[in-house]
């Protein structure tokens, strides 16, 4: 069964969600309107009625991510017009950067976030290229200590705001022959000491990745394309998600899209 906690009226975007160990809800969305975001925090401790709302100036985009860390009692905010917010799960707004910049190729389009067990914080994006309609590259990299400062995903230190295209120092997940073709990452995520990424490049014969990164060491460990599947059922589309239960080590890890099989 559901209740409704809240409604309203905003110029909008569908929000994301987080919740935490003690059940409270938080809601972050832009708005059109001034161009902010906010985050409403929805606490049990209010029976989720009236919520804390805090405002992130300068923030809105129609793309963004947002990602819970309990341990450190943040949340983390990447909105696709490169800016970068920690806001401590007391609704304080603790930091405001630009994480990314444009570069002389594309500029940034579909911002990801995703930590794994450890703390360890990483990011990932789509680019966009400059005045066409194409989805350029795909980028991820990490940082260990709560968005503070950020490094590739093999360690090497990284100056903000990052360069968001090939010409830039971060880790490219898509291939140097497709370039000229929409390459979109549709998800990623964290799980028992790697990181796996799954996107589709839409050459003339569609080719959907599973990317796999060991997150020790940095590397790329293992790639599955063109094809991505099991015997009778496969994946190949633009959108799709992974999946897995974060609290138990060694369970599977899901693949759910569209497909031609």
């Amino acid at each position: 069964t559901f209740r409704i906690l809240y409604e309203a009226s905003h110029p909008t975007n569908p929000p994301a969600l987080e919740t935490d160990a003690d059940a409270n809800v938080y809601l972050l969305r832009p708005d059109w309107g001034d161009y902010n975001s906010y985050l409403y925090r929805f606490l049990t401790a209010d029976s989720y009625a009236d919520p804390q709302i805090t405002t992130i100036p300068g923030s809105a985009h129609g793309k963004f991510a947002m990602v819970l860390d309990q341990a450190r009692g943040q949340l983390y905010y990447f909105s696709a017009n490169n800016t970068f917010h920690i806001i401590g799960l007391d609704g304080t707004l603790r930091s405001s950067v630009g994480l990314l910049q444009p570069g002389p190729h594309a500029m940034l389009q579909y911002p990801l976030l995703c930590m794994d067990a450890d703390g360890t914080l990483f990011a990932a994006w789509t680019t966009q290229k400059h005045d066409v309609y194409m989805y350029w590259d795909i980028h991820a990299m990490k940082s260990l200590d709560g968005g503070a400062t950020w490094q590739t995903l093999s360690g090497r230190p990284l100056t903000l705001p990052v360069v968001a295209d090939d010409t830039g120092p971060t880790d490219r997940i898509s291939l140097d022959d497709e370039f000229e073709y929409h390459t979109w990452l549709s998800s990623f995520l964290a799980k028992d000491g790697k990181l796996h990424f799954m996107y589709q490049a839409q050459m003339p014969q569609a080719r959907e990745h599973y990317v796999r990164y060991d997150i020790a060491s940095g590397r790329e460990d293992l790639r599955i394309q063109p094809r991505f599947g099991g015997g009778a059922l496969s994946l190949c589309y633009l959108d799709g998600f992974l999946a897995t239960d974060p609290t138990r080590p060694g369970s599977p890890l899901f693949a759910v899209g569209t497909g031609p099989e």
